[in-house]
């Protein structure tokens, strides 16, 4: 679940993060290659509301723990900004200001090199152990 706030700062019902993934836009939407497997591809096993930080009125950044159907851990950081959009309204539309996701990047839940090959290790960092094992 997801926590939004709406542009006076009021908390909102909370939002899957498949609700948000519709409101993002096509043209304006990023997404790593953590938010590929920890949201994209497969719904997350669980995620964990860790932060939400207001970064102007009009942008917010809200970071969530985040275990894959996999074993891997993750920190997602999800962008969202508020902007205007045009609703359906009975015979005409309207102007309404929403929050919109724009962006969602990751990273992984331990930093530093795993010592051994785990589930909740992602495959960059069981390939840079590797690398320095090798080395």
């Amino acid at each position: 679940m997801c926590v939004c706030i709406d542009s006076r700062g009021v908390k909102l019902n909370d939002v899957t993060l498949t609700e948000l993934l519709e409101l993002a836009p096509a043209a304006d939407f990023s997404a790593d290659h953590f938010a590929m497997r920890g949201c994209i591809l497969a719904q997350p096993a669980s995620a964990l509301p860790l932060s939400t930080l207001r970064i102007s009125p009009q942008k917010c950044l809200q970071r969530y723990a985040v275990t894959t159907a996999s074993g891997e851990e993750m920190v997602l950081v999800l962008t969202l900004e508020l902007a205007e959009a045009l609703e359906p309204k009975y015979r005409s539309v309207r102007v309404v200001t929403r929050w919109f996701l724009r962006s969602i990047k990751g990273e992984p839940a331990e930093q530093g090199v795993p010592e051994y090959p785990a589930r909740q290790h992602g495959p960059e960092a069981v390939v840079q152990a590797q690398l320095e094992a090798l080395a």
